[in-house]
Formats: structure tokens, sequence, C-alpha cells
């Protein structure tokens, strides 16, 4: 990262080329700040049994295009019966 403040826009996708955020998010680091920052990312999938394996990266437009290292991940969905 450059010299704070510094300021950015990106959004979250997979390596598969979907876009998981399809809003654009901006993070602003202000001088005298923290130059760190932590997100929590919700995933949403319509199978009910089975595992989801994919891989995730932020997409950057602002103030350059670049997508960061992908980070791989996998979501298992399975059913259960009440009681």
């Amino acid at each position: 990262m450059s010299e704070l403040p510094f300021q950015f826009s990106y959004r979250w996708v997979s390596t598969n080329g979907s876009v998981i955020d399809r809003q654009w998010r901006t993070l602003a680091f202000p001088e005298g700040g923290p130059r760190t920052h932590e997100e929590t990312v919700r995933l949403s999938t319509y199978a009910q049994t089975g595992t989801l394996r994919s891989q995730m990266a932020v997409e950057i437009r602002s103030p350059f295009e670049t997508v960061s290292n992908s980070v791989p991940f996998s979501v298992t969905c399975a059913s259960t019966t009440g009681g």
C-alpha cells in the first residue's frame, strides 16, 4: 500500500468470474489511522446438499485496476430432519 492517506474502490469476486459483491465499496485509510482492515463476506448457495468449492479475491478498480491473490474456500450443505 502507498503512504497514508489512501483510498480505493473494491468488490469481492470468485475466480470463476462471478461477482460475489455486486456493489463497489470504498475503503479509506486516513493519515495516522490503522493500516489494516478486516471484513466478513457472506455467501449464499441454492444447493440443499453437497459442497461448493471455489476461490475468492478482491477486485480493485480505483485508483488502479487489479485483482488480488485468491483464497480457496468451500461451503458444505447438508439436509437435516427435525424431530
